[in-house]
Order: structure tokens, then C-alpha cells, then sequence
């Protein structure tokens, strides 16, 4: 039985030389589909936008103004925005509320914008938050076309779109800040 398992050999020379070296043109066209690949993921990400946003707590309050005998509703929002990335907040960014009495998946968001980004500091169970007040307008309709109507003290999420990056934008930024330290 020794002699016979001496004899066989798993491996001969021509498997051997087969194995050892594949063909030129699959290495060629190995090369080619991987960089193609990275080239079209390269492309691509400079086409889509990623937006940086601040994710914070919201609630919708309502106002009776009453100019010259004519009472006027209005409606404020008071953002409660932890400090990290406050500083980024500007006039003309995009806000996007997502009511929780009124799931967003269903009747959609309010789109707004910030008009005044002055942020006013409180404390609030032992943190400190910024409160933003945007107003609302009339009518809360919101992107599907949905006319909601007003519940007191509604509460909900905004989401203020502070940068519109390009998603290379977002690849390349760790990079460059390695390459500059």
C-alpha cells in the first residue's frame, strides 16, 4: 500500500506549468474591469450630492397677532440645536420638518428656510442648547401637496441642510486634511 501512494503523484508538471502561469489576456482584462470600475465609482460620486445636515428637535407653536383690529396667525418653530456644528447655520439654508403627529413617509415634510440664523443660548436639564425660530407660513403644506392642519404645540425633527456636498467632495476632505497636517 506504501508503494502505491509513493507512485501517484497529485501534481504532475503539466498541471504544474497550467496553474503556476495563468494567460496574459485574463491578467489584461482583470486590470481593465478593476480600473473601470474605480473610474465609474470616481465619476459617479462627483454626480451625487450627500448634503451635511444638523439633526435637531422641533416644535411648531401657534401666534395670534393683532394689528389694527385684524388678529393674524402665526406660526413659529423653536429648533432646540445641540452646540456641535451650530456655527455652520446661515441665512437661506434649506429646513426640512418632518411633523411627528403627521409621518413624513405618508404625508411628506415642510421645506423652509432659515431667514434670521441668530441663535439664542439657553440651558435645559443641566445642557446647553441654541434655540433658531423660523416662521411658517399660512398654509402647512408640504412636499406631496398634503395640507396639514394645526394641532397645539405640535412636535417633530428638522433637518438643516448646511453644506450640499458632492460625495467626492466628502471622500477627498479626509485626505486633504492628512495631506495638510
Amino acid at each position: 500500500m506504501a508503494t502505491i501512494e509513493k507512485d501517484i503523484e497529485i501534481r504532475t508538471e503539466e498541471v504544474q506549468e497550467i496553474l503556476g502561469r495563468p494567460p496574459h489576456w485574463l491578467i489584461r482584462c482583470g486590470i481593465t474591469v478593476i480600473f473601470t470600475a474605480i473610474a465609474i465609482l470616481f465619476i459617479g460620486s462627483y454626480f451625487f450630492k450627500y448634503p451635511e445636515i444638523i439633526t435637531a428637535p422641533i416644535e411648531v407653536t401657534i401666534e395670534n397677532l393683532s394689528i389694527d383690529s385684524d388678529s393674524v396667525t402665526c406660526f413659529k418653530g423653536k429648533i432646540y440645536l445641540p452646540p456641535q456644528g451650530t456655527g455652520k447655520i446661515k441665512t437661506g439654508q434649506i429646513v426640512n420638518v418632518k411633523l411627528d403627529n403627521f409621518p413624513y413617509m405618508e404625508y411628506g415634510m415642510i421645506k423652509l428656510q432659515v431667514e434670521s440664523a441668530m441663535l439664542l443660548p439657553i440651558m435645559q436639564n443641566g445642557k446647553r442648547y441654541y434655540i433658531l425660530e423660523i416662521d411658517f407660513p399660512e398654509v402647512l403644506q408640504t412636499n406631496y401637496g398634503k395640507v396639514l392642519s394645526f394641532n397645539r404645540d405640535m412636535q417633530g425633527t428638522a433637518e438643516i441642510v448646511t453644506e450640499d456636498l458632492r460625495l467626492l467632495d466628502r471622500l477627498l476632505r479626509p485626505i486633504r486634511a492628512v495631506l495638510r497636517d
